[in-house]
């Protein structure tokens, strides 16, 4: 148990550059294979192999302050300051963060940012429906995408992401419903597929 702890523990510490989305630092006796997903793994620890693993980059934030702080940096690093935020969550939390982007329409917007239904450990894949996407396709959002999720919404297996949608709407469920991953796996499956995004997640606790 407490070795699994400390494996966790190693995984969650790293800080990711998120451009690169590879480690600034890596502590020497991590090794390549423990950034493979095992069974074994606690489910957080699985989504977060398995979702750097698709390309995508991961930074996990304590609080609001730093969630700003990462947005800021990101906003600094691609040098976009136009975003299109089309849920009225994603927008009320961008006025609450004072971000530093300017809230725009998708023409006019390089960069997507929105909060998720599910984090899938089995496929790291993030969940999103039209309610996200404002009813826009995959292949019509911004090449640069920010989520923001929350460690209640990790689920193992995509059903049980659908069974979270579900309990939320009720007998409104979105359209639209999808998964976004990082752009290595969407390479293997289509290359010159529109899903091709960067996709940044900033992963944090529900506030009480």
């Amino acid at each position: 148990m407490k070795e699994r702890q400390k494996d966790r523990l190693k995984i969650f510490n790293r800080v990711l550059s998120v451009i690169s989305g590879k480690p600034e630092t890596l502590p020497a006796e991590l090794e390549e294979e423990q950034l493979e997903a095992h069974a074994s793994d606690p489910l957080d620890v699985r989504f977060v192999k398995r979702f750097t693993a698709s390309g995508g980059k991961f930074i996990y934030c304590a609080d609001q302050k730093e969630i700003t702080e990462a947005l800021a940096h990101i906003s600094e690093e691609l040098e976009l300051q136009n975003i299109f935020a089309p849920s009225n969550h994603s927008r009320s939390l961008l006025e609450e963060m004072e971000h530093p982007f300017s809230l725009a329409d998708l023409e006019d917007s390089a960069l997507f940012f929105a909060d998720c239904e599910a984090l899938v450990a089995y496929n790291g894949g993030v969940m999103v429906t039209s309610v996200q996407k404002g009813n826009k396709s995959l292949d019509q959002l911004p090449k640069e995408v920010i989520v923001l999720a929350y460690t209640d919404q990790l689920v193992d297996r995509l059903n049980e992401g659908l069974s979270l949608i579900r309990e939320k709407y009720g007998k409104d469920i979105p359209t639209r419903i999808g998964t976004l991953h990082g752009p290595e796996q969407e390479i293997q499956t289509d290359p010159d597929s529109g899903r091709l995004k960067n996709l940044f997640l900033l992963l944090t606790e529900r506030k009480a």
